[in-house]
């Protein structure tokens, strides 16, 4: 299955790129990310009006306030783990999201790193091109890549795959 996958921001381009792993090796899925360096939710949502409607992964932060109401509105959402939703566009069965919730900060990176989320400079970092770098901790760990492997296969079943 041919699969493209577009991250919103610098961190949650990391953990595509290593969701994209486990979908190759454990789906056989075939994914390519496009990441751009001015990316962002509204970017990316507007992004999916362009793109051909089969098989896109988005990776995109639920926000807080107003900003909640289109991802609600448009797709399906289904709890993965705490803070972490697959969810199915309206519009298109073949458009699945990961949305990160409130942002992937919160519902990912501080859960496991704790102590680094109250260091100013590493968490700019996170939100640079150095994101990559800053995580590489994060997942090499083995709750992680339990993790990553439970929102893969949560992909693959909204998508229709194996």
């Amino acid at each position: 299955m041919e699969l493209t996958v577009v991250p919103e921001c610098y961190a949650n381009a990391c953990f595509a790129q290593k969701l994209v792993d486990i979908l190759r090796a454990a789906h056989g899925v075939n994914p390519r990310v496009i990441h751009r360096r001015v990316s962002g939710r509204d970017r990316i949502l507007n992004i999916l009006k362009q793109l051909p409607q089969d098989n896109v992964l988005v990776i995109i932060d639920y926000e807080v306030g107003p900003a909640r109401k289109y991802i609600d509105e448009n797709f399906d959402l289904e709890r993965v783990v705490e803070g972490i939703y697959v969810g199915v566009f309206r519009r298109s069965q073949s458009v699945v999201a990961v949305v990160f919730d409130p942002r992937i900060e919160e519902a990912f990176i501080c859960r496991y790193l704790r102590e680094r989320c109250n260091d100013v400079n590493w968490v700019r970092r996170v939100k640079s091109g150095e994101a990559c770098i800053a995580l590489v901790e994060l997942f090499n760990g083995e709750a992680v890549a339990a993790l990553l492997r439970k929102v893969g296969t949560a992909i693959v079943e909204r998508l229709g795959g194996n």
